[in-house]
Order: C-alpha cells, then sequence, then structure tokens
C-alpha cells in the first residue's frame, strides 16, 4: 500500500469510522511507545539489580505470578464493561511506573546499590510487574479493538493503526536516547544517571494516563452503530448476554455462597476452557507459543553483550528498539495490506515461521549478529505478524476475544518463554558447535510444526469468514 492509498483509505471512509481509526491509532501510539521505553528498562533493571543470569528463572517466575491475574482478568471481563478494561489497566500500570520511578532512588534497593544479587526483591517486583504489560494492557487494546471491528475492516485499519503504534515506538526510542545521553548537557550536567533513568520511565508512565482520555472520547462521540465489529459475533454476544439477564430474573433471588463462589470461579477460568474446547483458540495458542519460544530465545542472547555503564546498555537497546519500530512502520504502509491481499490470510500466516527460520539459520550457520537478527525478527513480528495473528480474533464471541485471549497473551506467552528460557539455561552448559547442532536442530523442528498450524489456521479463518461463523458458538465450527 503505498502512502497516497494510506490517505486515501482513511478519508475514503465515513466520519465516524475515519474518527473510530484515528482514536484507535493515536491510542494504540500511547501504548506502543510507553511499552517500547518500559520494556527495555526492565532487563536494564533487572540486570542491575538482580544479574544477567538469573532472566531465564525470572520468565519461570512470570508463568506462576501471572496465575492470579489471569483469573482477576476473567472476573473483570464479567464485572465491567469492554473499554472500562482499558481505563483500569492503564491507570494500574501508569501509576505503578511512577512509583517504581520514585525508588528507583532508594540506597539499598534501588540503583545506587550497583551490587547485583539474587536477594533484591524490588528488581523481581520490576521485572515481573512489566512483565505484565503485555499480556494484559496490549491485549486488552487489541481484545477491546476485535470487538468493534469487523473482518473487513481490520484488513484496513490494522496495518494503518501497527504502523501509527511504529511511530509511537520510534519516538518514544529516540526521546530515551536523548534524555539518557544529549539531554544532561542541555539542562543539567549534575543529573545524576540514575535521575536520567528514573525521568525515561516517569514520562512512560504519565503517558499511559491519557489512554482512558482517547477511548473515552471514542465511546462518546462514535455511534454505537459503527462500533459492532464482526456482526454475527456481536448478534451472539447480545443474544447470550439476554438470555444470562433472563436466566437471572427467573432464578430464586438467594442463593447459597458456595454457589455463587462456584460460578465466579467457573467464570475465571472459563477463558481456558474454551481454550482446550475449540480447536481454533488452541491453534491461536500455538502460533504465540511458538513465536515466543523464538523470541525468549533472540532477547536473551542479545542481552549477552558486556555494556561499560547502565545507561550504554539502555541507549543500545533503544537504538535497536528504534530500528524495529522504523523498519516495522514501512513495513506496516507499503507492504503488510498488499501481501495479505495477494496472498491471503492462511499463505501470510505461513510466510511468518518460514522468514522466522530464514532468519535463524543466518544466525547459526553464518554467524550473522544476533543483534541484527533480533531486530529483523521483531520488526516482521510486529508489523506482518502480529495484524495477522489479531485478525484472528475478530471471528470469535466475547469470551474468546477476552478470556482466551488473556490466557493465550499472559500465562500461554510466559509459558512459552519459561520453555524458551529452559533451552537458554541447557545452551549454556554446551560447547559452541554442540550448541549450533543442537539448536539447528530444535528450532528445525519447531518451524516445522509452527508451519503446520499456521496453515490450518489460517484455513479455518477464511472457511469461517466465507460461511459467516462465529467460533465459539454451539453448533458451529470448532
Amino acid at each position: 500500500m503505498r502512502v497516497s492509498q494510506f490517505f486515501r483509505s482513511l478519508f475514503q471512509a465515513s466520519r465516524s469510522d475515519a474518527l473510530k481509526l484515528l482514536l484507535l491509532s493515536f491510542t494504540f501510539l500511547l501504548v506502543i511507545g510507553s511499552y517500547t521505553v518500559v520494556r527495555t528498562l526492565k532487563d536494564t533493571f533487572f540486570v542491575s539489580i538482580v544479574g544477567l543470569n538469573y532472566i531465564p528463572l525470572a520468565k519461570f517466575w512470570a508463568i506462576i505470578m501471572l496465575f492470579p491475574g489471569v483469573l482477576i482478568f476473567s472476573k473483570l471481563v464479567d464485572s465491567v464493561r469492554q473499554y472500562q478494561l482499558l481505563y483500569i489497566y492503564s491507570i494500574f500500570y501508569g501509576v505503578g511506573g511512577l512509583l517504581i520511578a520514585y525508588f528507583l532512588q532508594h540506597p539499598t534497593i534501588g540503583l545506587p546499590n550497583t551490587i547485583p544479587h539474587s536477594s533484591r526483591l524490588f528488581g523481581w517486583v520490576i521485572y515481573l510487574f512489566i512483565e505484565g504489560f503485555n499480556p494484559f494492557l496490549v491485549s486488552v487494546f487489541w481484545s477491546f479493538v476485535h470487538s468493534i471491528t469487523s473482518p473487513e475492516e481490520s484488513k484496513v485499519n490494522y496495518p494503518i493503526m501497527v504502523a501509527m503504534s511504529k511511530v509511537g515506538g520510534m519516538i518514544s526510542a529516540l526521546l530515551g536516547c536523548w534524555i539518557l545521553g544529549g539531554f544532561v548537557s542541555l539542562w543539567s550536567p549534575a543529573l545524576s544517571e540514575i535521575a536520567r533513568h528514573q525521568i525515561l520511565l516517569a514520562g512512560a508512565s504519565l503517558i499511559l494516563l491519557f489512554v482512558p482520555i482517547c477511548i473515552h472520547i471514542l465511546m462518546t462521540k462514535v455511534p454505537r452503530r459503527h462500533l459492532h465489529g464482526y456482526e454475527a459475533a456481536y448478534r451472539e454476544d447480545r443474544e447470550k448476554k439476554v438470555e444470562q439477564q433472563e436466566s437471572q430474573k427467573s432464578s430464586p433471588i438467594k442463593s447459597s455462597f458456595g454457589s455463587s463462589l462456584m460460578r465466579s470461579f467457573r467464570g475465571m477460568f472459563s477463558g481456558l476452557t474454551l481454550l482446550l474446547k475449540y480447536p481454533y483458540v488452541l491453534g491461536m495458542f500455538s502460533i504465540v507459543f511458538f513465536w515466543e519460544v523464538i523470541n525468549s530465545f533472540v532477547s536473551y542472547e542479545r542481552l549477552n553483550v558486556h555494556h561499560q555503564s547502565l545507561a550504554e546498555r539502555t541507549i543500545d537497546m533503544l537504538h535497536q528498539d528504534f530500528f524495529i519500530h522504523a523498519g516495522g512502520f514501512l513495513v506496516a504502509v507499503l507492504g503488510t495490506r498488499i501481501l495479505v491481499e495477494l496472498l491471503g490470510e492462511r499463505r501470510s500466516l505461513v510466510l511468518v515461521p518460514i522468514l522466522t527460520g530464514v532468519l535463524l539459520a543466518c544466525y547459526f550457520m553464518s554467524a550473522t549478529s544476533m543483534g541484527a537478527v533480533y531486530v529483523l525478527l521483531r520488526l516482521m513480528n510486529f508489523a506482518f505478524a502480529v495484524p495477522l495473528r489479531e485478525r484472528l480474533y475478530t471471528i470469535t464471541t466475547k469470551e474468546i476475544k477476552f478470556k482466551s485471549k488473556s490466557w493465550i497473551d499472559s500465562f500461554g506467552a510466559k509459558l512459552a518463554k519459561g520453555f524458551g528460557s529452559g533451552y537458554n539455561m541447557i545452551m549454556m552448559r554446551l560447547a559452541a558447535q554442540a550448541r549450533i547442532t543442537f539448536g539447528v536442530a530444535f528450532f528445525s523442528f519447531l518451524i516445522s510444526i509452527w508451519v503446520v498450524a499456521a496453515h490450518l489456521m489460517g484455513r479455518a479463518f477464511e472457511l469461517s469468514v466465507a460461511k459467516n461463523k462465529v467460533i465459539g458458538v454451539e453448533g458451529e465450527q470448532k
């Protein structure tokens, strides 16, 4: 899609649809702008406070710690409106980030203590808190978008939204480098390295507090008829809600504490139940799982580089993030929509693991810099693979969009990262040549299964759209 086509696709839409797209795009810009910084700072702080060798263990702990978070999220889905979830999680991570920024200056638990140790609890808290940013806040944003976007709209809107998010990532990465570098000489030569990191984290956290404002404008200015999404899924969700309300009216007013607790417990686990019940949802889990295993490997490898100072490490990683977002912007604007239109959803999904395999082969066979492989892999994931994966949710029910997706993006993704961390632990104990042999065999097997899963998922999506079916409805395609 050329730049001229980008603007034509926006302005040819109705005023309400254009406003919806602009507000969602700007909201995503804020979310990814913040995430770009906090994700990098998470690794920097953990390495400085706890130590690099404990990152694989931290990923295992993330699996355990996110489990209650998923249960709380599932309960919130049944208790509040969809857009209100965005209010809750953006404020939670915004305020939480500000508190962490404040305590970074603490002489004992914070960064002034330059001796990393596994017993320093503050480093673990930072890591585990920020690990929940993507599976909850980013995932909630996408779930909300899926609920108000049709499959046809997603073909046009998702690349535009992803492109805008890349702009947010580029801006925040550049600002981060400036704050950690040039900001000092311009404003305050005496400003410490720790204070600069505090400013950076506080700024990224404050950005999130503008997310509820954007969503509030969206919900008040865009007519309800433009917020239905996939019409078949919308009707199904409405009918189910009416049935539940009628059932509550006809049932006895009083119920035992035990039965109420059991209903609440079942509701919290319904996302996992649907994941196991419907092969389509399990297929979405598998695609995320394969990517996160590989992502865990390349992310650890790129951290295993010596840096002279805290700021040097952060700036180096932010430079990589800038190139990821800059390349991702070009791909999202100029290539994603064209590829999907030419190849279709199924072939496009299959292309992702194939390209991933090629990049990993370049690393193992020709000693290509892991920094370059990391940038290219994440560029492809954010600009091309993410819109494809997220589009799969548009034909599902509300419970799958929110509850199952939260299980996949939190517990499932962290399980994959834990699996990848296990691989990293094994690689630490192998000789250089054995690492290459084991790595090639392991990832060849993983990507082969990924290709098959991507093919099946793409075919199921195309058939469901053609037949106007909803995934997650009894009697429909499973």
